[in-house]
């Protein structure tokens, strides 16, 4: 809100809670999927722009598919159906990496990765891009940024999994893993936003992440020295790692711990965003942040 706030847009926030928006931002109550046409169009009329990242966050695979579907794709549908009919301006939805590949994947994202979701979330997301494109066919209305894991306060999914782990103090068996994976800033996502709505050209499909992946040690030590920890992370070899996790049928659940998956972002940096460069210190400045928050 503060980012686009500052760019000079005025912020209408549609939720379905109350939330504790800053003074001065406009506020709407989220239409339910099932509502009518006609009530999304209420909410959004007067609005020149749509940036659409309400949803269902990957936070459990015992979650219902069809929860996800509820929550991510019939919703986006809706809302992009009425901001084709009443929004002039642009629809940036807020996607995953999950819509075009899951947790286990290694190697490189890019804007033309084939969509192979395999997680009930990332069918739901993909869903979500595909009722976009059907609602908004012309590139210079739509865009989608596919993200990574976005760390920052109030983190959730799989990161604040990990950091909840990092707030023990109990040694981790995690030293040892040196796979790379992209993750994105709240801050430099917020900034990406703003630099959508404003250039005068955009893609239909974007990536967005921080210049230097790390790896899932650094993460936990990041975390860690957040958390005013020692790192005390043993260097168990990631295979004996994958196969307890699969002893203790766990092996979906920690896969994206061994993965190496990292985003193009390319396309975005050289349309004028700037990318975070090295995650690390935001890592541990969330980390403070979680730890502050329960005094």
């Amino acid at each position: 809100m503060r980012h686009l706030r500052d760019a000079g847009f005025s912020v209408r926030a549609i939720s379905r809670t109350a939330g504790n928006w800053e003074e001065g931002v406009e506020t709407a109550t989220l239409p339910d999927s099932a509502a009518s046409l006609g009530e999304f169009e209420r909410v959004l009329n007067g609005a020149d722009h749509v940036v659409h990242g309400a949803g269902l966050t990957n936070g459990s695979a015992q979650t219902p598919e069809s929860e996800f579907m509820q929550a991510n794709a019939e919703l986006t549908a809706r809302f992009a159906e009425a901001a084709a009919h009443v929004v002039s301006g642009r629809f940036l939805l807020m996607s995953s990496i999950r819509a075009v590949a899951g947790a286990g994947f290694d190697g490189i994202l890019t804007p033309e990765t084939p969509a192979q979701p395999t997680c009930a979330y990332g069918r739901s997301k993909r869903a979500a891009e595909l009722a976009a494109l059907t609602h908004f066919p012309n590139a210079s209305r739509l865009s989608i940024l596919r993200l990574p894991p976005v760390y920052g306060a109030g983190m959730k999914g799989n990161l604040a999994k990990m950091l909840r782990l990092a707030d023990t103090h109990y040694p981790l068996p995690f030293g040892a893993l040196r796979n790379r994976r992209s993750l994105l800033s709240v801050e430099a996502l917020a900034a990406a936003a703003v630099d959508l709505l404003r250039m005068a050209q955009i893609r239909q499909i974007y990536l967005a992440s921080d210049r230097y992946p790390v790896s899932t040690d650094e993460i936990f030590t990041a975390f860690r020295a957040g958390l005013d920890r020692p790192a005390r992370l043993l260097p168990v070899p990631a295979g004996l790692l994958k196969e307890a996790a699969r002893l203790a049928g766990r092996g979906e659940d920690w896969q994206g711990l061994f993965a190496e998956q990292i985003c193009d972002s390319s396309a975005l940096a050289d349309d004028g965003w700037r990318q975070t460069e090295d995650p690390r210190p935001g890592l541990a400045d969330a980390a403070r942040d979680f730890q502050k928050s329960k005094s």
